[in-house]
């Protein structure tokens, strides 16, 4: 391997790391990329690396630790912070990830992935308001990506918003087509709204991409209760 064959050369070290976070043999990676930290430890790339694959395998203060350093390292980044602010809120770490989210909009204000986690984050919080054109200015950087849309349509429905929820879910869903959750809003929009048929059909989509999720058990019971 190449760390073996170039034990002091921290760019094997982390080209290996690389390679076995790709292959999903995330100990492995994590091994590889300590092992270049050791050689280069103020490399960006490499904490990069390390912080992704701690969050991989659900070691998320770890990750977050890392990713901190990553960013006391190259405090200009919007890419090291955003890292920071997805694993900050991944950590349930919410105020602290609100701080950064803001920080990186300051810096980028059409920074479409930071306006849609900081609106999903707030509306979860019962900030809807408030999150509401965040997820609009989303909306307009990314307009083709089915989960920036997702979230819109859910505050709508969270707004009462129901025919605008129905609207937007409906194109989430289509952009988004493997996601139980999209489908899942789009039930409680299209119930919301009356038009039980479709919440059904929605309904059973969303459960069948994604039986397990938190979610899952409600969709079975309002299932169960829905008018055919």
């Amino acid at each position: 391997m190449l760390q073996q064959r170039y034990p002091t050369d921290p760019v094997a070290h982390f080209e290996a790391g690389r390679y076995f976070a790709f292959a999903t043999q995330y100990e492995r990676a994590e091994a590889a990329s300590r092992a270049a930290l050791k050689l280069k430890p103020d490399d960006a790339e490499t904490l990069y690396l390390l912080a992704a694959i701690e969050s991989r395998q659900g070691k998320l203060k770890a990750s977050v630790d890392t990713a901190r350093r990553l960013v006391k390292l190259s405090p200009d980044s919007i890419r090291n912070r955003f890292l920071l602010a997805s694993l900050l809120q991944a950590n349930d770490q919410s105020k602290a990830a609100e701080a950064e989210y803001r920080n990186i909009l300051e810096r980028a204000p059409e920074h479409g992935l930071a306006l849609n986690n900081l609106a999903h984050m707030l509306a979860e919080r019962g900030r809807t308001d408030e999150a509401l054109p965040l997820a609009e200015q989303a909306r307009k950087a990314l307009p083709d990506n089915g989960m920036v849309l997702d979230t819109l349509g859910w505050i709508q429905h969270k707004l009462g918003r129901h025919g605008d929820a129905v609207a937007t879910l409906t194109t989430a869903s289509t952009l988004a087509p493997t996601q139980g959750a999209v489908f899942y809003h789009l039930g409680l929009a299209q119930q919301a709204a009356g038009r039980h048929p479709d919440a059904r059909l929605a309904l059973q989509k969303a459960l069948e991409l994604a039986p397990q999720e938190d979610w899952a058990s409600d969709a079975r019971t309002r299932l169960d209760k829905a008018p055919q």
